[in-house]
């Protein structure tokens, strides 16, 4: 299969339907961090849904690609080439290009290891396809680059801590996200005239009803947490035995500190992404200084 386009240090490639099978059914930090929950509202099914199923059904959900497909995503990687040129990134060997039916995911591009996944169809709330691309491809990037991650997310106000033990309680109802498994970055900040260490977290709502989507009920919140170190994980702050939470409406500072250019707040790795868009789209945003603090990095990284 061609590939859809070659720059200098980046190479994608269409998957074959039997190479995308396979690696939608990969048992990745994702899927094996999957709870029986959020598969069930993917599937439409009650829970529980063992992860063998759930790999099987995630493989279902691979589609060939068809000449307009690949005509598609070659013009969008055409119509932001011009800026990844300039910036000196070192991007893995070969990223792959899966297409799906979009049952996997919600209907929502995401990454898997080093393949982006792009359902037939999706909602682009006004986005490029070339937009859409760029996100996605952050996401991989800063899979192979996690030191320069980390850098970036130090300029939105997360610094890195042990990876998050997840509160039994809610255990049950966790939401991986797909692009970002991992909890691992936290940010300190001052709520009700102390300081506190809070954490952006995806959740199952109570509400949640059959025949929702995942994105129907999808809760996010600010759990605050007790940063782990020397192999201690990260553990909630309980209060009666159960999380302390905030809303991230309630918490202005937080929403401050993340620069407001994206309302995307789930994981920095997100918020990082919508940003990283926008500079190689150059699509006009309220903080152009947050932009232009991240090319510097890039720049000083490569």
């Amino acid at each position: 299969m061609a590939d859809a386009a070659a720059l200098p240090g980046l190479r994608l490639r269409f998957a074959e339907l039997a190479e995308a099978r396979e690696r939608l059914a990969e048992p990745d930090e994702w899927l094996l961090g999957s709870g029986s929950l959020q598969r069930a509202v993917l599937l439409g099914r009650r829970p529980p849904v063992d992860l063998a199923s759930f790999q099987a059904w995630q493989a279902g959900a691979a589609l060939a690609w068809d000449e307009a497909g690949r005509e598609r995503w070659q013009a969008a990687l055409a119509s932001i080439a011009a800026t990844l040129e300039r910036l000196p990134l070192r991007w893995p060997a070969e990223i792959v290009l899966l297409r799906t039916d979009g049952r996997e995911s919600a209907s929502q591009p995401h990454t898997r290891g080093t393949a982006v996944v792009l359902p037939q169809r999706f909602e682009q709330q006004g986005y490029s396809d070339g937009e859409v691309l760029a996100h996605e491809l952050w996401h991989v990037l800063s899979r192979h680059q996690p030191a320069l991650a980390t850098r970036l997310y130090a300029l939105i106000g997360y610094a890195p801590v042990a990876p998050l033990q997840w509160p039994l309680s809610w255990a049950p109802r966790r939401i991986v996200n797909q692009d970002a498994p991992a909890n691992r970055h936290a940010m300190r900040l001052r709520l009700q005239g102390r300081q506190r260490t809070v954490m952006p977290v995806l959740l199952v709502a109570d509400d949640a009803a059959p025949g929702q989507t995942l994105l129907d009920v999808m809760e996010p919140r600010l759990l605050e947490v007790q940063p782990g170190r020397g192999g201690v994980p990260t553990r909630a702050v309980l209060r009666r035995g159960e999380p302390v939470w905030w809303p991230i409406d309630a918490v202005p500072e937080f929403s401050e500190r993340l620069g407001g250019n994206t309302d995307y707040t789930s994981h920095p790795d997100e918020t990082i992404a919508d940003n990283f868009m926008f500079l190689v789209s150059g699509r006009p945003v309220k903080n152009p200084a947050l932009l232009q603090r991240i090319e510097a990095v890039l720049r000083e990284a490569g």
